[in-house]
């Protein structure tokens, strides 16, 4: 089968990897050079302790005072933007703590799925990209985060993650020996792990470029020509 991905990302290259593998011929198209998406400037955190999704009703209350401070990690420019209000009204409806516990499996399931499958790759020679597993230290100052990040390290073995622990103050700056660790304790997440994103991008678009993946770079797709509800035809600029 003749396959189209849109988009040369992780997700796009990833999805181009795995359609070759099964035996299609795949036409991988992007509106830039491939070099130029956020695939490239992510920190390469592969992270299965983040089984806590964004709606929270704890993040509402900290949106609402960040979207207006352009100094915050959430500002958003103040606009009337239909689209933009309701995509608000929608996070805000997700943010239920009945929601966010039935998002903790499936978001714990897609990070360890992902986990492996990087991990997978490490079997092919082609495939250099600095695969660290060293975990993640999520340090706090405060005991109102102390008292959180204890519910959390209880959910995370609830989840199965029971590599997680608490560190007291003095566990973690013997871990940390090397520097002044200004916190009450951490969490260490031994689960996680990181890689090169520069080298995973370059390298697995490599790896397909040699398995005959076509690459068309500097070509927005713009519309689908369609026959009996199937896709017959990809227009692109």
């Amino acid at each position: 089968m003749k396959v189209i991905v849109i988009g040369g990302g992780i997700i796009g290259l990833s999805a181009a990897y795995y359609l070759k593998k099964n035996g299609h011929e795949v036409t991988v198209i992007d509106k830039s050079d491939f070099t130029n998406n956020c695939s490239f400037g992510s920190s390469g955190y592969i992270c299965p302790s983040h089984f806590i999704p964004l709606a929270t009703p704890t993040n509402v209350k900290r949106g609402i005072k960040w979207m207006f401070n352009s100094k915050s990690p959430f500002y958003i420019q103040p606009r009337l933007n239909v689209e933009l209000m309701s995509w608000a009204l929608k996070f805000m409806r997700s943010a239920k703590s009945k929601k966010v516990e039935a998002a903790a499996i499936p978001l714990r399931d897609l990070s360890l799925f992902s986990k492996a499958a990087y991990e997978s790759w490490l079997k092919n020679p082609a495939f250099d990209f600095g695969y660290e597993q060293k975990g993640l230290l999520e340090i706090f100052q405060t005991e109102k985060y102390a008292n959180h990040a204890h519910h959390i390290y209880e959910k995370a073995h609830e989840l199965g993650l029971t590599d997680t622990v608490m560190l007291t103050a003095e566990e973690l700056q013997a871990l940390e020996p090397q520097t002044k660790v200004n916190g009450m304790g951490a969490l260490l997440y031994h689960c996680d792990a990181q890689c090169n994103p520069n080298l995973l991008m370059k390298n697995l678009k490599q790896y397909l470029q040699d398995q005959q993946v076509h690459f068309i770079a500097h070509e927005e797709v713009i519309q689908f020509e369609k026959k009996n509800k199937t896709v017959t035809k990809t227009i692109t600029t």
